[in-house]
Parts: C-alpha cells; structure tokens; sequence
C-alpha cells in the first residue's frame, strides 16, 4: 500500500488499473460493500472525475479503464482500518480473486463491439447487400441474412417470437393488474400505478412515497430473482442481480430523484427516468465497450421501478412452443423471471458480449445474436406471434440463429433451411454423445482409469456438478467463506457449508481445500496486514500454522461434516515437509479435542496437499511420505515455475503451462506419487485442457478436476486416448 500522505492527514492510496474490462459493475459493487462498512469519507478519483465510494453509479461513471491511474482518498475516525480493507481490496483485483474464475480470460473490448441505436437501426434490412461495420444484409429469393455480433455459442432453428416489455409499447396493457387493497389506510404505502402521465405534479410528497414504494418493491424483486438464480445454480447470475440491486438502492439515484420530485415538482415516474438518464448519459461517454455495456443495467433498474409506479407487470412468452425471441433488448431479470425450456434463442437490437444479458445467456447455454435490427424485420415477421400463439409456425416465418458467426437467417429457403438442419442435428449429436458419457468410466482405450471430478466456489455450485456427472469434487475453495465480511464465520457456519455439500454429493469424494487466503484477498475478517508482493507472501497453509486459532475451528467443522460423506481435506501451497507435519499434527489435536467432547466424526479423513510450488514438486518424493494424496494446482506451479505472473497483460505468451519445466515437474510428481502408492490429480485450468489428456494419462494421472461443464468433455476424451 502506497501512502501519498502521512498517516493523521487523509490518507491517499495510488492504483493503476489492471482488468482488462476497467472497474467494471461487479467490483464497484463490492467495493461499495466494503466501504460501507467504514465510518470513514472514502472518495475516488479519476482524472478529474471523483465520486463517493457508497455510489455504484457514480463509481461507473468514473470511467476507470485497463492502465487508468486513480487514487482513493480516505479520511475519518477509522481510515486507518479502512486504508488497509480497501488496498486489500484492489490487490483483489489486481490479482483476479480465485474465486472469480481466474482461468478464463475476459474477452478483449476489440471482439466486443457495441452498437448504438443509431448503428444497428441503420443496418436493418432494407432488401438490399450492405455492409456497415462488419453488419452485412443479405437478399436472395425472399431469404433474408443479416449479420449481427455473435454473443453465445450454438445454432437454434425456430419459430419467432416478438418480445414487447413494459416500457417499450405504450398502448400493450399490463399481462394482470396490480394488486389493490380498498380497505387500505390512509396511513399506508401509496399504491403505485394511479398517478397520470403529465410530468408534473400536484402533490410532491405523494409522488415521493410513490418512487419510496415502488423501489422498495423493485428491490424485493430482485432478491427473489436473486435467490432463485442461486438455488439454480447460476452463480454469476445471481452475482450481477446483486449488482442491480445495490444500483436500485443508490443514494445518488435516490438523491437526484428526490430533488426532481420535491424540489422541481416532478411526477416520479418522469423524475426516475429523467436521473437514470444522467448516468446512462456519463456511461454512454465511457471509452471503455465494457463500461458502456452497464447503460442497460441502469436502464434495466430504473425500468423496473417505473414500471411498478405505472403498475405494468413483468411480460412473458405467452406461447406453448419454444421459441426465438426477438427484442430490442433483454434484461437478465426478464430472462430469469421466463421459462427458459421456452427459448430457443435470443436475437436482440441491443447488448454486446460483454453485457450481463450475454453473461446470462453463456451461463444458460442459450444461443444468442447482438446487434440485429428489428424495426424492419418485425415487418417481415409481423404475423409471428400469431403463429406462434397457435403452435405452428411455416419455413417462411423460420429463423436461422448461429451464435457462433452472429448470423440471423429470416425466411430461409427449403435448400438452407436443411443445410442448417443437418448443422443442428450435429449439434444435438455432439450433446447426446456428451450425454451418453455420463455413468461411463473414465477409461481410456488401453484400460487406465481416470476418475474426473469438479472445481466449485459456492455451495450451490454442487447441483452443477451433479448434473454434469463429476464422480466428486476435487477442489471445493472454502475461502468464500472468509471474503468480505468483518466477522470470523462461526464453526456452525463452516459446518453447515461443508455438510450441505456432502450430503449432495451422496457419498462421491469431497476434497475441500483448507483456506488458501492471504492479503491479496478481501477479508477483513482476518486482519490481514498489507504486503508488497503478497501472492509468494504469508498466505494458504502458511497463514493457517501462523494463525491456528482460525484453522482448529476449519478443521473440527471439517471433520464434524465428515460424518456426511466422503471427505478428504487439502493443504495447499505447500513447500517443506515440516508445514504438512505440523498441519497433521493440529489436525490430530482437533480429533482428540473432538473425541474428548463426544462429537462424532471420520478418524479416517484423507489428508492431502496441493502440489503449486516448485519446491513440492522437486520434493515430492519426501512429501508424498507425508501425504495421502497429491492434487497439482498447475495455475500456480505454472506462474512459480516460469516466474511470471498469471494475472499480468504485460507478458503475452509468457506464461505458459505446455511449458516443458511444468511439464516435467508434474511427471516427476506422478512419478513420485507411483512410488509412494498414493494418487495424483490436477485441478489446475490445464485439467480442462483436452490437448493434455493424454499426456496426462502416460505419466499416471489418475483424477482430472474441472469445471462443470468440462466434465463430459473430458471424460470423452480420456475414452479416446491410450496410456501407453
């Protein structure tokens, strides 16, 4: 942490930002969280834009972009405090928090172009070839293509479905009306959707505990969509609903809708849309792609409350088919809120890759197309939802979606449209092969057995993997646990997490990793103090031996859970004989401690650790006399090995885990490993990669962990390689 001025003054903190999407809404959200928790004045700046750390919006529209410098200006009662919780946070950042999915790499803004209004509503179909911007239209006989930017991968074949939400067609009446309460005391909330359309109003404090209620009740909404996205599993998600949900609360969207109403005399409706407007109006200005994709995400907000206080309701897809839907452009919400069996595929005016809605869509494995008009081809489609509507739709009113090259072909021919069909129906081959791999072992031609498992952050993310069929988890990050929040979680909170997920998991293996934190991590929890270079610094295994009071209580709500199911626990960033030796020490206390208090658990837990550091690796003959199992974290050997930061954009092809030292280490450790009779794994990103399957089943790995949706793909390949 850089002091720019002595401590007593306000303190000043210097960072260069590193993402590649700026400060984007995910981490201005949690940044707002962990500022809120500081009495303390806690302003940003950059250049000469500044904003106050309790605003997401305001954080937006700083306009913070990969390699901006800005500073974070902190005075109060508790600076101090909040000096050290805020550069813990931007180290966060900085290093790509694990539990963000470090091993997938944003998309660069180039492959992200964002259309206007303006853009795409001049490159609708005209009957004519043009081609604006890489957008080209195509006419031949009737059939129509039009070229938009391809969001979410995959081919879908259907029927169209013209989506109006409220908003977006003044004279669409509400699908049911709000609810009313005659009985209802004056004293009351006001009811929301009673007011005129005329700006102005008669009664300003009415129209305030108008906007008060409608955004109360906004809010509410999206908890519950909030939750249901985690129940299914949808992490990210339910990560961005967060976000929206701290937008709906802004103080500087309240603030200026507030002075719209009781100072200038404004309808609510008309003061909500009008200070959503200023900042849509500071993000439309933004240089970044990523930062000028939050535009929707601010409307998407403010729709919502102004969409209560005119008491329309939320539109679904009113057809008993699945269908394409078209749209100017879709909320996350509205997505989540629709029965997604029912979408085929989305093709939309609006959005990029980068927006929350494409986010989605990935997630959900929907194909989708950005950048598509639809005023001209709503001509061509005018009767679709009436076909639709009846359950039928003809070729001519088909619609060809390849969100792969972002192509929309409308009105398809008989050839094409079975062109694409055969495209389809290999699509669908590809997914039932992938199918057909669950319940089968992971062997490979000549008989070697290669278990493969899953990576979770979460909880929740368990049901992922059941469904992908993971024969166990290899690496559940417990750190979640931890990360920003003020209070230690309770022993009783950590059971309950580690017993949830095996009693999922019904008896398949459970390998949760002890706390790999350090001060590069938000968690404030642990007072952690501030390091120069803290991924090689006081972290993982080592903060665990030089804080045991925190690591007795992982380990007796570790093993309370084991009764649950089949768990092993891992050490991670290991790096001498003696750290594992006195980690199985503690461990053995905690048992006894257990035993001597009569609770129950597993005195046969596995007990393993992380080979992510040369030393273990090069060791690995002296530790696996030490351990149960190995599990290479090959993310971290990879960046220890080749002395270069994983996270970093100034070394393109620098790092680079097919490097021959990495290669090595990991067949030394299986070698290792062979010898001592112990199994080895991977649940490095390099497990997912299916160029080394084979190169890992030669040198003995036995266990694969990956993401969720690798889990098949995997295991297809593990079928299709030999050993020797």
């Amino acid at each position: 942490m850089r002091y720019l001025q002595r401590p007593g003054k306000a303190i000043r903190l210097s960072y260069v930002c590193t993402d590649p999407a700026g400060f984007h809404a995910r981490p201005a959200g949690q940044f707002v969280k962990e500022a809120g928790a500081f009495a303390s004045a806690i302003t940003v700046i950059n250049g000469e834009k500044n904003a106050e750390a309790g605003s997401i919006l305001s954080l937006l529209g700083l306009g913070i972009r990969q390699g901006d410098r800005f500073e974070v200006i902190i005075e109060g009662t508790d600076q101090e405090a909040a000096a050290l919780a805020v550069d813990a946070f931007f180290q966060t950042i900085a290093r790509r928090n694990s539990l963000d999915d470090p091993d997938q790499a944003p998309a660069p803004e180039q492959t992200a172009p964002e259309l206007s209004g303006k853009e795409s509503k001049d490159a609708g179909c005209r009957g004519e070839s043009k081609d604006e911007g890489g957008r080209k239209e195509k006419v031949s006989d009737g059939m129509i293509t039009i070229q938009g930017t391809g969001g979410t991968g995959g081919i879908a074949i259907g029927p169209v479905y013209l989506f109006d939400p409220p908003g977006q067609n003044s004279g669409q009446k509400p699908d049911q009306k709000p609810e009313t309460n005659p009985d209802k005391k004056p004293d009351t909330k006001p009811e929301c959707g009673k007011a005129g359309t005329n700006s102005a109003s008669k009664d300003p404090q009415l129209e305030w505990d108008r906007f008060l209620s409608a955004r109360e009740e906004a809010v509410s909404r999206i908890r519950v969509l909030e939750r249901k996205a985690r129940e299914e599993g949808l992490a990210d998600a339910a990560q961005l609903l967060e976000t929206h949900r701290m937008m709906a609360e802004d103080p500087e969207l309240e603030n200026s809708a507030k002075r719209k109403i009781l100072d200038e005399g404004m309808q609510a409706e008309a003061a909500e849309r009008e200070a959503a407007a200023q900042f849509t109006a500071m993000l439309s200005l933004a240089d970044s792609v990523s930062l000028r994709a939050r535009e929707a995400d601010v409307r998407d907000v403010t729709d919502r409350i102004t969409d209560i206080l005119a008491g329309t309701s939320q539109r679904m897809i009113a057809s008993p088919i699945p269908v394409i839907l078209f749209a100017d452009r879709l909320t996350p919400g509205q997505i989540l809120q629709m029965d997604r069996h029912k979408i085929l595929g989305l093709v939309m005016t609006e959005g990029s890759v980068l927006s929350h809605t494409a986010i989605l869509a990935r997630t959900m494995g929907i194909p989708a197309v950005f950048g598509v008009d639809l005023h001209e081809a709503a001509v061509h489609e005018a009767a679709a939802r009436e076909v639709t509507a009846q359950a039928g739709a003809d070729a001519e009113r088909t619609v060809i979606l390849d969100g792969d090259t972002g192509s929309v072909i409308l009105n398809p021919d008989e050839r094409t449209l079975a062109e694409w069909r055969e495209r389809l129906e290999a699509q669908r081959t590809e997914e039932e092969e992938l199918r057909s791999m669950k319940g089968l072992p992971g062997l490979t031609k000549d008989g070697r057995r290669i278990q493969v498992f899953c990576n979770i952050q979460l909880p929740q993310e368990v049901d992922m993997a059941l469904e992908n069929d993971a024969e166990g988890i290899g690496l559940f990050r417990s750190e979640f646990l931890f990360l920003g929040r003020e209070e230690l979680p309770s022993e009783e909170e950590q059971y309950e997490a580690y017993r949830y997920v095996l009693e999922r998991m019904e008896g398949r293996v459970v390998t949760i990793r002890t706390i790999d934190i350090g001060a590069d991590k938000n968690a404030p929890c642990l007072d952690l103090a501030p390091e120069t270079n803290p991924v090689p610094g006081n972290r993982a295994l080592r903060f665990c031996l030089g804080r045991p009071e925190i690591f007795r209580v992982q380990l007796r709500a570790l093993y309370r859970a084991s009764i649950h199911g089949k768990l092993r626990i891992m050490f991670p960033m290991v790096t001498s004989v003696w750290e594992v030796r006195q980690a199985r020490c503690i461990c053995g206390e905690v048992q006894a401690q257990l035993a001597a208090e009569g609770i129950p658990y597993d005195s046969h837990v596995p007990l393993g650790i992380m080979i992510e550091t040369p030393a273990a690796a090069l060791t690995s003959d002296l530790l696996a006399k030490e351990a149960d199992f190995f599990s290479c974290g090959t993310n971290d050997l990879t960046q220890y090995t080749l002395a270069c930061d994983r996270q970093s954009t100034q070394l393109p092809g620098y790092y680079d885990p097919h490097h021959p030292a990495v290669l090595r280490l990991l067949k030394t450790v299986c070698d290792n490993a062979r010898q001592a009779g112990i199994p080895v794994g991977i649940c490095g990103s390099l497990a997912a990669d299916l160029e080394m399957t084979e190169y890992f089943a030669r040198i003995g790995i036995g266990e694969l962990s990956v993401p969720p949706g690798s889990v098949l793909k995997v295991r297809r390949q593990i079928r299709e390689v030999s050993a020797d």
